[in-house]
């Protein structure tokens, strides 16, 4: 299969598995806060909570299996798993657009996530790591594809990570706040774009050593006897 048809599958699937998402979480608004509205947010009931913390693992698993099913080379698959997370979270926004009128600005807040505590941000943060997510993605499986892989080392992984712990802490920071009052105070934008500088450094890193390996490789093909 060529990778135009197997992106343009996995595009599909996550747009649909968006809609899925984003018509649950209008369940979940209507049965918690009785409207449409997420701020400030209610109590949460316990079964409800449960259920919706291992429906988001099971999220996670079904893009993981997707991601499998095109490739077992663990980078390829790696980079489909990050386009259709990308491509399913910009979606669920746009869907709960259509649905219910929200997000008002790419500036309201949002809980992204449940695992492993609640995590809070404006809606333009996790559209920013899913953009992210989409452009890296597709460059892999380009220079994959041209087989010139990109070349991560350690320090880039290294970066990676780094880079997703401050994401992640961004996110986490104003979850006293939320509990003590309902609703989030403000954004540490500053912590959120080092983690993305981190992330976009360590990618470059890799993007030119590969480049450099497959032009050298290039050259000593091209030198040696017919």
């Amino acid at each position: 299969m060529s990778l135009a048809r197997r992106i343009a599958y996995c595009t599909a699937f996550a747009i649909a598995m968006a809609y899925v998402e984003s018509a649950v979480v209008l369940y979940l608004r209507l049965l918690v806060n009785d409207s449409h509205t997420l701020f400030p947010l209610k109590p949460v009931p316990p079964d409800i909570y449960r259920a919706e913390f291992v429906r988001e693992g099971a999220t996670i698993v079904m893009l993981s299996a997707v991601a499998l099913l095109q490739s077992r080379r663990p980078r390829v698959a790696g980079a489909y798993f990050l386009y259709c997370f990308g491509i399913w979270d910009i979606f669920y926004y746009v869907w709960l657009e259509v649905l219910i009128g929200w997000p008002h600005s790419i500036l309201s807040w949002d809980i992204l996530f449940f695992i492993p505590l609640p995590w809070f941000s404006p809606v333009l943060s996790p559209v920013i790591v899913s953009l992210l997510f989409i452009a890296g993605a597709l460059v892999i499986l380009w220079r994959e594809n041209r087989s010139e892989p990109i070349a991560f080392r350690p320090v880039d992984f290294a970066l990676f990570f780094v880079g997703a712990l401050l994401i992640l802490a961004s996110y986490l920071v104003e979850l006293p706040q939320v509990e003590r009052t309902g609703s989030p105070g403000e954004y540490p934008w500053w912590l959120f774009l080092l983690g993305i500088a981190g992330w976009i450094g360590a990618f470059a890193r890799g993007a030119a050593k590969g480049r450099k390996r497959s032009r050298a490789k290039d050259k000593t093909a091209d030198s040696l006897p017919r």
